[in-house]
């Protein structure tokens, strides 16, 4: 072990060997100056050990170099020269505190231990005499918070601070002399190897300073500043002062000192603050209270900073009033107490309700000033002047430390519930009094709080609200509430009782009638006894609401009590302004509002006490009843005469006549006599009958006058009344007199108001004019206006004053006038009838009108019959280019002609065909028809139909049918099913041949069959097949049936048909176009083959067979086919072994070779062989070998054949032992060669 220590002289030891030592150095003062002996190493053998010693010196050269990249990297390490790093006490190597290195010998001992842990030549460390922090401004002291000792200092009359002090030793010359030698523990001797180092010639270094300093932040960790590194040289007494003022939160383990001694002082040391503190001794007297020289209670001479003990509290708030809009708002609201904020007439001043004060305060230390001293904000001051109380009282909000009889009753107030936002925290403070008052019944929040008595009270309130957070109370910032102009600031009144209100009166003269009241304009509807004992009431807000129909013509305004007929309170009254006006009393409400904006309501005026109870409306007018006629639209004759029905049109007005329409709707206002054809009668009108005018001056809808009540008669359509002429306000009453006879009228109208007012009126209705009437007998028309036959017109004329020569009948036929007598004769069972009878019956056309005036000049409505049309002749049709039941082979144009003096659209024909079916079919305008020729094409050979119909006007229907045939082509041929299949085709029997003859018009006379066989022709007699004739679908089909027998003999074989039919045409089935579809000739041939093919093999034996006769020589390589047929092969196939070996299409087998293998074994063969009939011949061979002529030598025996494959085996075989033989001749010379070589 080695150790350091402090020594101020040298060893007396003197170097070995008789060493001289080196004089002694000394400074211009003879003081001895101190130098640094190095230790000596030892030294190994010099041969062996110089490789070893290369080799250690690298090791250690490696190992020195790691230590000193260790002591230049690793935290707090310090390579100072020689060896006083390698001899670090344990103390100096000890790790500083939060992780941060620092040589607290070195920096926080005290001047007695200034120069330990100095080496000798290394720069001197300065080192801590003392660390204390204090502060500037106004002083909140420590608390506990966020899990910190917090001290605090806030801006008083200057900016606040706090402050680190630090006590430096100095470095004088004699303390930088001193030096560290080594000394060998095991000897307790110096090292004799020590070089000397001369620390300063001129003194001590100068020591710097540095202060690192974090970003200030807020309770919330936000950064509020930027961190900053100060400096400072301590003075002559190596005192060194650091202020921070910045706004902020410091953390004391956050803050760093380093100090450094000199420029050459390379490894300069750093601290935390706590580490600061922790080690280095306090100034006397500081922190322990007790009595000291002042130069040590107050290093700095400055008496008004406040210290504390460093060892309660590890961080410092510093708040210098920086955040942004600091300070108080106050604003003023309520508590839901039946009012509301919207409806005070000043918000600012009129509180509708129990108070409350929202409080708002920007500072961002808010949340510590209220944790060091309660509530921060105090409302002091506060006074009530009660509306209800007899006695003041007052109010408050204590701020830290307050109670007692000034304080707020903690049962009246919660703590406040702040709630935030930025920097900014706010809360509602219901204010309540100080102390108990009793029970009030309009107090909306006494059943809600817990202390008997205390509640809110009605009144003017009067406060003064502060804050001062952490600064002294005197820098309290003040503030009220917005207050409006006219008002004193922190005031306001609180109200929330509604007004008070009374009855409701009706204001002039008002009659009733029924259940309604009348009046004249002027009349007015009010509301007595309104008072309010808060804050008044609010004229801008005392409001008669009505519906949008009746709130025109109102004069609303708040009164003077006596203008109700009240002496106290005030009045709403609405007078009427308008001419006239309907006014119902459950449309009214009420709502008046003191200026807090508390409202007292009538809902309905008709369910208020007062004058308007049980009353369904008010109705108010200026008008006069009054009585007048319309003109109903009829022009009198004479001034009394009326040619049609007339309306009776009564127009009243009066101003009261809807309220006497509900309320007494049976008041007779109108009576109307008549005289007519029925006898007398008497018709009232009342008020509900009345109907009002539209704005436009006519009736609207349903209110039509012809909709009034009818006398005599049904009701008729009031669409056509004409418009009437009255103005708005006015009413109609109308009737319909329909009846003719005499009608008199009278009217009458009145009101409460006034006097009866009448009217009347008479005429005499004659609406009916001579009728014409005739009955036309039963003869329909038939397209309006013709007849197939005479016509007989009965005429009536009916009139009640009229003579028998009032009817003219005029009749022309064909544009001329008809001479006809006209002979009236009287209805004896009418009065007012008279009858006439014209026939009509020849063929023309007609025109027959009737028509007369009556003695009263009442023209009647004609009677025209219009133009008609006698036609009793039916239409002539004739048909020209065909007769009925012809047949035609040349050129066939049908014609057709009609003849008619009213046709109806001409000629209708159709030209229908029996096998193709609607040829044409179209009407013709005119009276003729020629239709083009029929095509000479096999299509148009066919039975036709032409059906004629032609119509005329009068209803005539003429028709005409011919029956014709058109035969160019002549017959066509058909074959049933056996028969077709045979056509063609080669068979081994023959069946019975059937052919149909069809022919559009019939055969004439016998046809003729006839047979071919090969080259021979044969006419069939009429025994030899039998014939049928008969009709299908409008022609003729004839049947020939030939019987098997005449197909006997094999053979080719054509059947020829020959015929001549009606239209003269000679037909054949061997012709072109004869077929039925006429594509083609209906041709009939087919060939009967009854014999099977004949088939020989050569060239193969077998079991059973031997086709070998007659073959010389060696024979045949294979087998060969031989095949004929006396008609036509069709196939032959070839088999063996059961494998297809050959297939030929007709006589191609005949001469095809048969490959059978030449093994020497059997093989099975079939062929088979079939002709176009179907006759198979086929032969089997099992076992079937290619055949030879007789034996001979064995060579061209059986093993012939193996011959073929043992020459080439053979001369394989040989061609192997030719190449063994030359191999083994070459190797064996081979081997001589080399026996030659060997020998040689």
């Amino acid at each position: 072990m080695k150790y350091l220590r402090h020594t101020s002289r040298r060893s007396a030891r003197r170097p070995s060997g008789g060493d001289t030592p080196p004089p002694r150095r000394t400074d211009p003062g003879g003081r001895i100056v101190a130098r640094i002996r190095r230790p000596r190493h030892a030294s190994a053998d010099a041969a062996a050990a110089h490789r070893r010693l290369l080799a250690a010196a690298l090791a250690l050269v490696a190992a020195g170099a790691c230590l000193l990249l260790t002591g230049l990297f690793l935290p707090g390490s310090h390579a100072d020269d020689g060896e006083a790093s390698s001899h670090a006490t344990p103390t100096e190597m000890a790790p500083a505190p939060s992780g941060t290195p620092s040589d607290t010998d070195g920096l926080a001992n005290g001047p007695a231990d200034a120069s330990k842990g100095m080496a000798c030549g290394a720069a001197p460390h300065p080192m801590l005499t003392y660390a204390r922090i204090d502060g500037g401004g106004a002083s909140r002291g420590v608390t506990e918070y966020g899990g910190r000792r917090l001290a605090m200092w806030s801006m008083a009359d200057a900016k606040a601070y706090f402050a680190i002090s630090l006590g430096v030793a100095p470095l004088d010359a004699g303390a930088s002399a001193s030096c560290v030698t080594e000394k060998d523990e095991t000897t307790g001797e110096d090292d004799d190897d020590t070089a000397e180092s001369d620390v300063a010639e001129s003194g001590a270094p100068q020591t710097e300073v540095e202060l690192m300093v974090p970003a200030p932040v807020d309770l919330d960790g936000a950064v509020l500043g930027e961190a900053q590194t100060l400096r400072a040289t301590p003075d002559v007494s190596g005192a060194v002062r650091f202020v921070i003022d910045g706004e902020g939160l410091y953390t004391f383990a956050d803050i760093r000192i380093r100090m450094q001694a000199g420029a050459d002082d390379v490894a300069a040391h750093s601290i935390t603050l706590p580490e600061a503190l922790a080690t280095a001794p306090r100034t006397p007297g500081i922190e322990s209270g007790g009595d000291a020289a002042p130069d040590q209670n107050d290093i700095l001479g400055q008496n008004n900073t406040v210290e504390y003990d460093t060892a309660d509290y590890d961080a410092v708030v510093v708040d210098n009033h920086t955040t942004p809009g600091r300070g108080l708002s106050v604003g003023l609201g309520t508590e839901d107490a039946g009012g509301g904020m919207g409806a005070s007439s000043d918000p600012a001043y009129y509180i509708p309700g129990a108070p409350c004060l929202m409080l708002t305060v920007t500072d961002r230390w808010f949340p510590l000033a209220r944790h060091i001293a309660g509530e921060s904000v105090v409302i002091g001051g506060g006074s009530i002047t009660s509306v209800s109380e007899s006695d003041a009282l007052d109010f408050g909000l204590p701020g830290a430390g307050e109670s007692g009889a000034g304080a707020q009753a903690p049962e009246a107030q919660a703590p406040l519930d702040w709630t935030r936002r930025g920097d900014s925290w706010s809360a509602a403070w219901r204010i309540l009094p100080r102390a108990p008052l009793g029970p009030h019944a309009s107090d909306p929040l006494t059943s809600a709080l817990a202390v008997p008595g205390l509640r809110a009270v009605e009144g003017v309130y009067r406060y003064d609200a502060s804050y001062s957070g952490l600064a002294e109370p005197e820098q309290a910032v003040h503030a009220c509430h917005a207050a409006s102009p006219g008002h004193a600031p922190c005031e306001f009144l609180a109200d929330w009782t509604a007004p008070a209100v009374g009855e409701v009166v009706v204001i002039g003269d008002a009659r009733p009638l029924g259940a309604w009241l009348v009046a004249r304009p002027g009349v007015g509807i009010g509301v007595s006894g309104i008072t309010d004992s808060g804050s008044g009431i609010d004229p801008s807000a005392a409001v008669l609401d009505t519906a949008a129909a009746s709130s025109e013509g109102l004069d609303v305004g708040l009164r003077d009590g006596h203008a109700c007929g009240h002496a106290a309170g005030e009045c709403l009254l609405a007078t009427v302004t308008a001419s006239s006006a309907r006014y119902d009393p459950a449309e009214f409400s009420l709502t008046v509002r003191d200026r807090a904006g508390n409202a007292a309501v009538i809902p309905s005026l008709g369910d208020a006490n007062g004058a308007l109870e049980r009353v369904e409306g008010l109705a108010v007018d200026e008008g006069k009843p009054s009585v007048r006629f319309e003109n109903a639209g009829c022009e009198l004759v004479d001034g009394l005469y009326c040619a049609s029905s007339r309306e009776i049109r009564v127009i009243v007005s009066d101003p009261f006549l809807d309220v006497i329409r509900s309320q007494d709707p049976g008041r007779v206002i109108v009576d109307i006599d008549a005289i007519g054809a029925t006898g007398r009668e008497r018709i009232s009108l009342a008020a509900s009958d009345a109907r009002p005018c539209s704005a436009e001056g006519n009736l609207t809808g349903t209110d039509r006058p012809a909709g009034g009540p009818d006398i005599g008669r049904a009701p008729t359509d009031s669409g056509g009344s004409p418009s009437v002429s009255c103005a708005p306000g006015e009413n109609i009453v109308s009737a319909t007199a329909r009846e003719d006879g005499e009608w008199s009228v009278s009217a009458r109208m009145g009101d409460p108001f006034h006097g009866e007012v009448t009217a009347a009126d008479r005429f005499i209705v004659d609406t009916t004019a001579p009728v014409f009437t005739v009955d036309a007998g039963d003869v329909p028309a038939v397209n309006g206006r013709y007849y197939a036959s005479a016509r007989t017109l009965a005429i009536r004329c009916v009139e009640r004053n009229t003579t028998p020569g009032v009817g003219r009948i005029t009749i022309t036929r064909d544009g001329k006038p008809v001479e006809q007598a006209s002979l009236w004769c009287a209805d004896g069972s009418r009065p007012d009838a008279w009858d006439a009878l014209v026939r009509l019956d020849q063929d023309g056309t007609y025109t027959v009108r009737v028509d007369g005036t009556d003695a009263a000049g009442h023209a009647a409505d004609s009677l025209d019959l219009g133009e008609f049309v006698i036609d009793t002749t039916p239409p002539d049709v004739s048909v020209t280019g065909v007769d009925d039941g012809h047949a035609y082979a040349g050129d066939v144009a049908p014609g057709i002609d009609m003849h008619d003096a009213n046709p109806d659209g001409g000629i209708e024909w159709t030209l229908t065909g029996t096998r193709c079916g609607l040829v044409a079919s179209r009407p013709s305008d005119g009276a003729s028809v020629r239709m083009d020729g029929f095509a000479h094409i096999p299509a148009s050979d066919d039975v036709y139909d032409l059906d004629v119909t032609a119509r005329d006007m009068a209803g005539h229907v003429a028709t005409r049918r011919v029956t014709f045939s058109v035969n160019r082509f002549g017959s066509t041929y058909a074959f049933d099913d056996g028969t077709r299949d045979m056509r063609g085709g080669y068979l081994r029997e023959a069946g019975p041949v059937t052919v149909h003859e069809i022919n559009v018009s019939g055969l004439v006379g016998a046809s003729s069959v006839a047979v071919a066989h090969d080259t021979a022709v044969r006419t069939l007699g009429g025994g030899d097949y039998e014939t049928q004739t008969q009709q299908e679908r409008g022609w003729s089909r004839t049947t020939y049936t030939i019987p098997r027998e005449v197909f006997a003999a094999d053979g080719y074989y054509r059947v020829m048909v020959s015929s001549i039919d009606a239209a003269g045409n000679h037909s054949t089935n061997l012709m072109d176009g004869s077929s039925v579809d006429r594509n083609g000739g209906a041709d009939l041939q087919f060939a009967i083959d009854s014999t099977a093919p004949r088939l020989r093999l050569t060239g193969l034996g077998g079991a059973g067979y031997d086709s070998l006769a007659g073959v010389a020589g060696d024979g045949p390589e294979h087998g060969i086919i031989h095949v004929r047929d006396n008609m036509e092969l069709d196939s032959t196939s070839l088999t063996i072994d059961g494998v297809a070996a050959g297939q030929w299409n007709g006589a191609s087998a005949d001469g095809q070779a048969i490959e059978v293998p030449d093994d020497g074994a059997g093989h099975d063969v079939i062929v088979e062989s079939r002709d176009r009939a179907g006759n198979m011949t086929r032969i089997v061979i099992p076992g079937a070998r290619l055949s030879r002529p007789a034996p001979g030598p064995a060579v061209g025996g059986a093993t012939s054949g193996s011959l073929r494959w043992l020459v080439p085996w053979s001369f394989a075989a040989a061609s192997v032992i030719a190449c063994a033989v030359v191999a083994v001749i070459t190797s064996r010379k081979h081997r001589e060669d080399e026996e030659d070589d060997d020998d040689r």
